[in-house]
């Protein structure tokens, strides 16, 4: 009588889930998907603190933008009361003042049909300003978007860590276990169900250089 045991062989419908091959397969496939699902969400996290940074620098520039176009409305009301009264005294003086006013307040001033400090008058005094406030609010909008997509990287590949943790449980089960099979079908319908999750946002990440592109960014050289 031999005192050497039989190997246990693995049956049943279940009884390739139970080899190693499968479940070395497994821990493999998921930790590829893993280390890449990090490697993409990095880089798109860094895009998306780009973009916020350089929505920080627009607003920036519209801040400046917005106080200087303050101040040269002030400077064409101050000029102009300075040219009326030199009118009547001092041609030199008011050609002086003339030549000081900003290309805005001259095509008022010239044209009968408008009020020297009319509305229109302000909205091109402040055009460049409050189109730097527009840009840098898409720039943070766009960086909010891409940061939400880096936030679904980090949850896919949670969902992969899941996945790869019970492929590494199971095969450290004997291959007779009945848990077996079953932390590996667990761990497919997680590598699946990432897969699922992972692949739109692939096609998601592609259309973030096109919309940078469509932004046409006057206020920054992005």
């Amino acid at each position: 009588m031999s005192d050497e045991k039989e190997e246990v062989k693995p049956s049943g419908r279940l009884a390739i889930l139970r080899t190693d091959a499968v479940l070395g397969l497994l821990v493999a496939v998921l930790s590829i998907l893993i280390a890449y699902v990090g490697y993409q969400g990095a880089i798109i996290g860094a895009k998306a603190a780009d973009f916020e940074l350089t929505g920080e620098r627009i607003l920036s520039v519209a801040n400046r933008e917005f106080l200087d176009a303050g101040q040269n409305v002030l400077f064409d009301m101050s000029t102009y009361d300075n040219y009326y009264a030199a009118l009547e005294v001092d041609d030199d003086a008011a050609d002086n003042y003339y030549l000081s006013f900003s290309i805005e307040f001259l095509e008022n001033l010239e044209s009968a049909d408008r009020d020297l400090f009319d509305d229109a008058y302000l909205e091109e005094m402040y055009q460049y300003a409050d189109s730097c406030f527009v840009e840098a609010d898409d720039m943070f909008v766009l960086g909010k978007e891409v940061g939400d997509l880096a936030d679904q990287y980090q949850l896919v590949m949670l969902i992969f860590a899941i996945g790869l943790a019970l492929a590494a449980w199971a095969a450290l089960l004997e291959a007779s276990s009945n848990m077996r099979p079953a932390f590996a079908i667990f761990s497919i319908v997680i590598l699946l169900f990432g897969l699922i999750l992972f692949v739109p946002l692939v096609s998601s990440a592609q259309t973030f250089p096109q919309e940078v592109a469509e932004l046409q960014l006057i206020c920054f050289d992005y």
